[in-house]
């Protein structure tokens, strides 16, 4: 903990605020030389005061902390077997104590309103019970942990929990080998679709699904009332809290789209950009039927590279090292999943120039941020460079590549 960085960061919260010295120390009824011993990094709030200090500033205790950088795990293996023992704990704490004694009712009150889960209705039956450890165990992949596909099948019976759990693994692994290239290659949007975004709502409270290196978050959160990050995969998570963990109304949020963890009815908006072909749209739809409010919004971006004079040579490319990994193509338009979630006719449909020009390098770094880009030191890695190389030396000129690219958004409220 860096008492000096906490203090600049309550600084610059404060002067965010509009607020004075005085002005946040009477609102805390502390003397304003105690702000400014605060902000000189010399001493810390009393504990009694962080959370009412959190609300003015309109963040939390734990981003002051952290001086506006939320601290990740260190990335260790899933103990199921210990998992399996806290639950047990709480079934002998009703024992122990009695259901009706303030210890259990607080314990399971405290774990059914952090996991949005009601637990001590799946306690009693062994399914309950499995359920209960596959939720805490897809909470630790999401916190950065990581499980071992056998391990799965050793502790898990249900088919559909040990499909969760496989496609947690999934999206958590998915990209972290590429984020660094998807945070300095891939293409941001346009400020006419952020925007279109805001013109529906101008303070609005946003939850930016599968937000990935934070390129759409960047452009909302300094606009947004609040903006949550949702994303599982801890790298990529990783590099949008650098960028925007000095936002003060920047949370980063490591879960799922089908489980955000945002409480009932809290968002104005949901973004996904690049996104949304990633997720199971069934069990998406109802938790963002759940999240947002009555009136909200859903805005679903993509950037489609089309129009260019090597768009076949890049399919080819695509579909060769997707084949290579074993990847399926999914068949389903972006239309057609916005009539899912929209209606037939409940959506708008706008399309906006993202064109660009990228160098040799920047094509690389383009290519290997895909889902389908070989993994370094792989026999396809250095086929798949050359055929990128050869592709960006036929149709460059002047060593620059001519990019035409349009971001599609596709936006409504849910059907």
């Amino acid at each position: 903990m860096n008492i000096q960085n906490i203090g600049n960061y309550i600084q610059t919260l404060r002067k965010q605020k509009g607020l004075s010295q005085r002005e946040l120390a009477e609102a805390l009824s502390v003397t304003f030389q105690a702000v400014s011993k605060w902000e000189n990094g010399e001493n810390l709030p009393d504990a009694s005061i962080w959370l009412d200090l959190a609300s003015i500033l309109d963040t939390t205790t734990d981003r002051i902390l952290s001086s506006g950088f939320l601290t990740t795990r260190q990335n260790r293996r899933v103990n199921v077997a210990n998992l399996k023992d806290g639950i047990y704990a709480i079934e002998q704490m009703k024992i122990y104590f009695g259901e009706e004694s303030l210890f259990y009712k607080g314990a399971v009150e405290g774990i059914s309103s952090k996991m949005n889960i009601p637990i001590e209705n799946h306690l009693n039956h062994a399914a309950g019970r499995e359920f209960l450890l596959s939720e805490a165990v897809i909470q630790c992949l999401l916190n950065g942990y990581y499980m071992d596909e056998n391990d799965v099948y050793d502790h898990f019976t249900s088919e559909a929990i040990i499909k969760k759990i496989n496609k947690t693994r999934f999206d958590c692994g998915l990209f972290a080998s590429q984020a660094q290239n998807y945070r300095d290659y891939r293409p941001a949007y346009p400020k006419a679709a952020v925007n279109l975004i805001f013109s529906i709502c101008p303070n609005p409270v946003i939850a930016d699904l599968g937000s990935g290196t934070g390129k759409l978050s960047e452009l909302l959160a300094d606009r947004a009332k609040r903006l949550y990050a949702i994303e599982p995969n801890k790298q990529m998570r990783r590099y949008a809290e650098e960028k925007l963990g000095g936002f003060p109304r920047f949370e980063s949020v490591p879960a799922s789209a089908e489980q955000t963890t945002l409480a009932d009815a809290s968002v104005d908006i949901i973004t996904a950009a690049e996104a949304f072909h990633w997720f199971d749209n069934e069990r998406t739809y109802r938790e963002m039927r759940r999240i947002l409010t009555k009136d909200g919004y859903v805005f679903l971006l993509w950037n489609v590279f089309e129009g260019n004079l090597f768009d076949e040579e890049l399919q080819r490319i695509k579909q060769t090292y997707r084949g290579k990994k074993g990847q399926k193509a999914s068949h389903i338009s972006y239309e057609k999943r916005a009539e899912n979630l929209f209606g037939a006719n409940g959506y708008h449909f706008q399309t906006f120039d993202n064109s660009f020009l990228q160098s040799m390098e920047e094509m690389r770094g383009g290519m290997l941020s895909t889902s389908f880009a070989p993994e370094k030191g792989s026999k396809d890695y250095a086929p798949f460079l050359a055929d990128v190389d050869r592709l960006f030396h036929q149709y460059a000129r002047d060593g620059e590549l001519k990019t035409t690219v349009k971001t599609i958004c596709y936006w409504g409220q849910l059907k």
